[in-house]
């Protein structure tokens, strides 16, 4: 099942980044993070501090997005921010209860883990959507991959200190 779950918000981060424009994909992703929480029964366990949880980390992900955007190292046109990424900041916690927990510990790992794979995410959006774009100079990814090392030791940290519930 952890697979299958994989698979599904991987896809639906490529549909997000390729057709997000639309209006109706951040929706989809709304739906998909409700199912997520009530498949692998979340609501049991979780409940307030889960939605609480998650809530902060999509707008800590949007508002790490617009200081991208302030320091000129990702655009994305005119728009104040896109539905691509909305799509995808609305699905990115469902990762958090079976995938990233894991890598709380040792915290360089996690450090490292968001260090690499942030970039690399940005990167390859940018390849699938021509309207999003990452700055490609040493300083510019540095600084990106910096941010999302601290960004991903956070949220972990912050996930382990507001949960006690294992799974």
């Amino acid at each position: 099942m952890k697979i299958a779950k994989l698979i599904i918000l991987q896809l639906f981060w490529y549909v997000s980044i390729k057709y997000g424009g639309q209006y109706f994909v951040p929706l989809i992703g709304l739906g998909l993070y409700f199912v997520d929480f009530f498949i692998f029964k979340k609501a049991e366990r979780l409940s307030t501090r889960y939605f609480l949880f998650s809530l902060a980390l999509i707008l800590l992900g949007m508002g790490m997005d617009k200081a991208f955007e302030a320091l000129g190292l990702l655009t994305w046109g005119n728009r104040f921010y896109p539905n691509e990424l909305v799509s995808v900041w609305v699905i990115f916690p469902c990762y958090f209860y079976q995938f990233f927990k894991k890598f709380s510990s040792p915290v360089w790992l996690s450090f490292l883990m968001g260090f690499i794979f942030g970039p690399l995410a940005y990167y390859s959006g940018g390849n699938i959507n021509s309207g999003i774009e990452l700055e490609l100079d040493p300083i510019s990814l540095s600084t990106v991959a910096i941010f999302w090392g601290v960004f991903f030791c956070l949220s972990l940290f912050g996930y382990n200190k507001f949960f006690t519930t294992s799974n």
